[in-house]
């Protein structure tokens, strides 16, 4: 998945591994989903993007939001 930087333009590569990086959320009907903060600073520029996914059980995604920045296709 890549992101840019609504800024300065730097492009980023994120590497998510479901393994690890993701955190447990307990639902009111008792299944479990996932979900991740990321936060990304670049080289150059003080902007701070902020990226929050949200996964289904089996760590599919389900929805994806970034602030300060936008997703790309590469």
């Amino acid at each position: 998945m890549d992101v840019r930087c609504s800024q300065c333009g730097e492009q980023f590569h994120l590497y998510i591994n479901k393994s690890w990086e993701l955190m447990q959320n307990f639902e009111t009907d008792g299944s479990v989903t996932y979900f991740l903060k990321k936060e990304i600073f670049g080289v150059g520029c003080k902007n701070k993007m902020q990226v929050h996914m949200k996964f289904d059980i089996h760590k599919n995604l389900v929805s994806k939001q970034i602030e300060n920045g936008e997703f790309f296709e590469s």
